[in-house]
């Protein structure tokens, strides 16, 4: 496809053509005038003598003033200008010359000649025409130079001859001459059209490239810009959420404390008013101190669920990691659960597989995952079967416990199951009103999987059942480990220094027990529960011994004169009212206290009889440790409690007072420090927010003298508290108990367990 010539191109390719034909009008005009021109010159010259001043000056004006002319035109891009004064800086030279020297007539007119050529590229059709014709001109001057006289004379030539000849060959060889010049030109100025029309494409290429930069700058420009402001707003928005999450954690904390504090009053008070209503025969109000008791349970177990989700979108959650028995966790919680599955008539089967054994893992959050799973299987399963089944799966790298909870009960079908794990949502629409429970279990026993590094899987059809399968490492990483470690010390002389140069000292070397807590005689024909109340009570210091049957636990009984006997009602044989009796009956075993273990709910036949305390089976460890504690307890065991808040002082003091502890108050650190200095107590409970000295404070100046270290301190608070805290607590401190989340009989059997460790020997009096 040929495209038409630009107009650039048209114009350089029509000037030669126009030169050429002005050209040949010179030549043909020229040639008789040239015989005019010659004749003339010829007289002229012959008569005529040129002075040698002329010649000089001609010379010096080609190579002077010419030459200087033409490079300043050349600077200020005056081409043409400067290709004329050049050529007539040639001409010039080549009269003066010729004048001089007229012999080397050849070389002046090849200078002339050579101007020609140095115009040629720079010059349209009439400044060529001009070019040939001074050019013409001044080698016919030279020409006529070399006629004068005195070398005509010499040469023997008529004048005639020589000025024809000049004026036939002089025009046609210059015409030849510059007819060859011409094609030359011809081919040299299609060669710089080209290259003309290369650079113009060039320049407009560079300018276009030059335009595209400029753009492409100012993108980039507009782009970093945007860049720089939206940094700045990611970095104010990162500093706000910063601070929101401050502000957040504060106000947990806050919460927590503000809380808990008043929620543990209302449920520790309940217990006490139910207890003593159950005394007093009072049953018209157990029911209504019953339903207290758990509107306090249910109201804190929500904030507990709530505080927990939003420690968890936190990213304030940390892991507690330990070692522990799958089976014995497992056996927990169905005993705790069992109350609830039997509620709407289900049976529970639990199955845990003999390879199982140990784990490391956040026990309270796996012993909460599994109960709240549980919990969903009872509420939505009536008169059905909910399997508790746990395995460990070993191979390719990988060890897991898995973890699997299915029933029989309502199912759920795939759109209910596509928001089964969104907070405050439930699956069912009128599961909150029908079935309790706010939708956060689930949510919770997700994030607790997912923290320990495993997962939770449904599996569930309308009508038929729902699966529930938990899966975690069976060695959990402990993600604070390191954390602890790492959190930046205050600076020298706040109240928490002491503290932690005390905490990071090494710990103070236990005080070894010599001889058993207490001796236990379990009186039971079902040889599963001796068992299970020997491993409960044998890991905490007491000697436990079993009998078969009420005949050998009436011998057993005298020969061992035992501190606390357990006593099951239905045996065979003798059963446990007739061996109540006859211990009752027998002036040496009457003082011992018999605790009844039974499935019976019989409490006033076994008060009657002289029973000290009734557990009904299943039995929970923590419930049964309480019991058999308090009636180890001696009287002389001196606590110190040291709580700001007067309703929960006020509690704990009559609980341990009801306990046969004696108990001594204080209401913040200084006031505690003055107690120890009068007398050292046997066991110290701790708040740790309280005003003008608080527990860390108090922690710190206790920590300082020797004599106090023996002495165990449990710290009982409100307080959030992080791995951080925990771990700069451990090694100092016996234990933590969070506000509202223990019972009474925890309590009881955490202080029993303490001060009998840590109780001095004592000291035999003589005879």
């Amino acid at each position: 496809m040929t495209t038409a010539p630009d107009a650039a191109q048209l114009r350089v390719e029509s000037e030669p053509n126009q030169g050429l034909a002005g050209l040949r009008r010179f030549l043909i005009a020229s040639f008789p005038t040239a015989w005019v021109f010659a004749v003339i010159l010829l007289v002229g010259l012959y008569f005529f003598r040129s002075p040698l001043l002329l010649a000089a000056g001609l010379l010096a004006f080609g190579q002077g003033v010419c030459y200087l002319l033409a490079l300043r035109l050349v600077q200020l891009n005056r081409v043409a200008a400067a290709v004329s004064v050049g050529c007539a800086g040639l001409w010039a030279i080549s009269l003066s010359l010729g004048y001089l020297m007229p012999v080397l007539l050849p070389v002046w007119v090849a200078v002339a000649i050579l101007s020609v050529m140095i115009g040629l590229p720079y010059l349209g059709g009439r400044g060529l025409v001009a070019l040939l014709a001074g050019a013409w001109l001044v080698i016919l001057a030279v020409c006529l130079f070399s006629l004068r006289r005195e070398i005509v004379d010499t040469m023997g030539i008529p004048p005639f001859v020589i000025s024809g000849l000049m004026a036939l060959g002089v025009p046609s060889a210059t015409a030849y001459i510059f007819v060859l010049l011409w094609q030359y030109s011809d081919r040299l100025t299609k060669t710089l059209a080209v290259t003309q029309t290369a650079n113009a494409a060039l320049r407009e290429s560079e300018m276009s490239l030059e335009r595209r930069v400029e753009d492409r700058t100012g993108e980039l420009e507009r782009a970093n810009q945007e860049l720089t402001k939206s940094e700045w707003e990611l970095a104010i928005a990162r500093d706000q959420a910063l601070e929101a999450s401050r502000t957040k954690s504060v106000f947990l904390a806050s919460m927590s404390h503000e809380l808990r504090t008043p929620m543990n009053a209302i449920i520790g008070y309940s217990e006490m008013l139910e207890e003593e209503a159950e005394e007093r025969g009072a049953q018209e109000f157990v029911a209504d101190l019953q339903r207290i008791l758990s509107a306090g349970r249910h109201l804190l177990t929500l904030i507990n669920s709530i505080l927990d989700l939003s420690k968890i979108e936190a990213g304030k959650m940390d892991l507690y990691v330990e070692p522990f028995e799958v089976q014995a966790v497992v056996a927990e919680v169905v005993s705790t659960i069992q109350p609830l599955v039997r509620k709407n008539g289900n049976t529970l089967e639990v199955h845990v597989d003999e390879a199982v054994g140990t784990m490391r893992a956040d026990l309270t959050k796996l012993r909460q995952s599994l109960f709240n799973l549980l919990s969903n299987a009872s509420k939505f399963t009536k008169n059905g079967l909910i399997r508790l089944s746990v395995r460990r799966e070993s191979g390719a790298g990988t060890d897991t416990v898995v973890f699997a909870i299915s029933d029989t009960g309502i199912g759920m079908s795939p759109e209910q199951l596509s928001r089964l794990f969104q907070a405050f949502s439930q699956a069912h629409a009128t599961s909150s009103q029908e079935f309790g429970g706010t939708g956060l279990g689930l949510v919770i026993t997700r994030q607790f999987c997912e923290l320990m590094g495993g997962d939770v899987s449904v599996e569930s059809k309308a009508g038929k059942g729902t699966t529930f399968t938990i899966r975690l490492p069976a060695a959990v990483r402990d993600q604070s480990a390191g954390t602890a470690q790492e959190q930046p010390l205050p600076q020298e002389g706040a109240p928490q220094d002491a503290l932690r140069q005390q905490v990071q000292q090494p710990e103070a070397p236990a005080v070894e027990v010599a001889q058993p807590l207490g001796r236990i005689l379990v009186i039971d024909d079902d040889p599963s529960v001796g068992d299970l109340v020997r491993r409960f009570l044998g890991k905490e210091g007491f000697q436990v011994v079993t009998a078969a049957g009420g005949e050998e636990g009436l011998r057993l009984a005298a020969e061992m004169r035992p501190d606390i006997i357990t006593l099951d009602a239905l045996m065979p044989g003798m059963d446990g009212w007739t061996v109540l009796s006859q211990l009752k009956a027998d002036t040496e075993l009457a003082a011992v206290p018999v605790i009844m273990l039974t499935m019976l709910d019989d409490k006033s036949l076994g008060f009657s009889l002289g029973a000290s305390d009734f557990l009904t089976k299943p039995i929970r460890r923590d419930v049964l440790l309480a019991t058999v504690q308090r009636y180890c307890a001696r009287p002389s065991d001196r606590v110190l409690l040291v709580e700001d808040d007067e309703l929960t002082r006020d509690l704990i003091r009559r609980l341990l007072e009801s306990e046969g502890f004696q108990v001594v108050e204080a209401v913040n650190g200084r006031v505690a420090l003055d107690e120890v200095a009068k007398q050292e107590p046997n066991l110290i409970l701790l708040d740790l927010l309280m005003p003008e000295m608080d527990g860390l404070e108090f922690l710190a100046e206790f920590g300082r003298q020797q004599r106090w270290r023996s002495i165990p301190v449990v710290v009982v608070t409100a307080k959030e508290l992080g791995a951080v805290e925990r771990g700069r607590l451990n090694g100092y401190v016996e234990g933590v108990l969070q506000k509202g989340e223990f019972s009474r009989d925890e309590l009881l059997a955490k202080l029993h367990a303490l001060v009998a460790a840590h109780r001095r020997p004592e000291t035999p009096t003589e005879a």
